[in-house]
C-alpha cells in the first residue's frame, strides 16, 4: 500500500507538461490499485467488526420491506 503511494507521488511530480501518454496512464492504474487495497482492507474490518459484535448484517432494504409487509391493514373479504 505504502509502495502504491510512493509511487502515484512520483508519478503526479514527473506529471509535467509533455509528459508521455504512458505516464499518465500508469497514474490511472496506480490510482485504481490503491482503491481497490482500499476497498479490500475496508471490507475486511467490516467483517471482522461484525463477528466481534456476533451478527452478520441484513442486505439492504430486507428489514423495510419485512415492515412493510406488516404494516399493511389485513382486507376483509
Amino acid at each position: 500500500m505504502d509502495d502504491l503511494k510512493v509511487e502515484l507521488y512520483q508519478l503526479h511530480v514527473s506529471e509535467l507538461p509533455g509528459s508521455t501518454a504512458s505516464k499518465l496512464s500508469k497514474t490511472r492504474v496506480v490510482c485504481k490499485s490503491i482503491a481497490f487495497v482500499l476497498t479490500a482492507i475496508n471490507q475486511t474490518q467490516k467483517e471482522n467488526q461484525e463477528i466481534l459484535q456476533g451478527h452478520k448484517a441484513q442486505a439492504p432494504g430486507t428489514a423495510a420491506q419485512e415492515n412493510m409487509c406488516c404494516a399493511l391493514p389485513a382486507q376483509h373479504v
